[in-house]
């Protein structure tokens, strides 16, 4: 299961930079190759009663997976479709139309005369593989993208240094952070425009001094909120930080890069 470039970087502007993201009308499409990331290689069949199915009946399989609730049908070939690898999703019925996501069958399909090419009920999955995104946003991209309940993104966004690994399931609510009085999360709402997949800091990060040990620092976390609140990205830090007594954590601009893959 991927999601394209494009895809990738109009989420991360909506999410970080309050970008454009009206909620896509989906439509379901086949191709006869490996799409790739941007969508270079998709390989749709033309003609013979080819077209894509505009559907819309979603269903959270997982909380990080979205699959079809009901049966999608693309009909009877009229002539020979090909070998079909992979199922995707487009936001239109068009050629020029986007490429969101795509994901390889689990067996490969021959359209041709007298085949009806159908899915039955959940075997059509999207989603995010493991890590980096939280289940939180991913369920809230899904159903964004899907057609479920539109996601609102946050009006600032907030780098914390926890002091243990997170994972995916974290809330804001029960990350490790430094107890020391000093510590706090740190706004940061300047990003460059998403390109390749992928955004980083436009302004500088700065933490404030520590008055205690904060300890051996090796994740990041980016979150909703000031305190509590959702856990959005996480990552490893690029270099662990031994955050002592009188350091001041900092990441200079460009120096913290977020992906749907990657956040530190």
């Amino acid at each position: 299961m991927s999601f394209t470039i494009y895809s990738t970087n109009i989420t991360l502007d909506f999410i970080l930079s309050g970008g454009s993201f009206p909620q896509p009308t989906i439509y379901l499409g086949l191709s006869r190759a490996d799409p790739n990331t941007d969508a270079a290689y998709l390989d749709e069949p033309v003609g013979d009663g080819y077209a894509r199915v505009l559907f819309t009946d979603w269903i959270l399989a997982t909380a990080r997976a979205i699959t079809n609730n009901s049966l999608v049908l693309f009909g009877d070939p009229s002539g020979y479709w090909g070998e079909l690898t992979h199922i995707c999703a487009f936001d239109g019925p068009n050629p020029g139309d986007n490429l969101i996501s795509y994901a390889a069958l689990s067996e490969s399909i021959i359209g041709n005369t007298g085949s009806t090419i159908s899915f039955e009920a959940e075997e059509i999955v999207f989603g995010f593989e493991d890590g980096y995104i939280s289940d939180y946003l991913a369920g809230s991209i899904l159903g964004h993208i899907f057609g479920g309940s539109a996601y609102s993104p946050p009006a600032n966004v907030y780098i914390g240094l926890p002091t243990s690994e997170p994972i995916q399931e974290n809330s804001g609510s029960d990350i490790e952070e430094p107890g020391d009085a000093a510590y706090s999360r740190v706004n940061c709402s300047s990003w460059d425009a998403t390109a390749d997949g992928e955004t980083s800091n436009q302004s500088l990060i700065t933490f404030s001094k520590a008055l205690e040990n904060w300890g051996n620092l090796k994740y990041s976390t980016v979150l909703d909120a000031i305190i509590v609140g959702n856990l959005l990205f996480f990552g490893l830090l690029g270099a662990e930080l031994d955050c002592i007594p009188g350091k001041i954590p900092q990441f200079p601009i460009g120096d913290f890069v977020i992906s749907i893959d990657k956040a530190a």
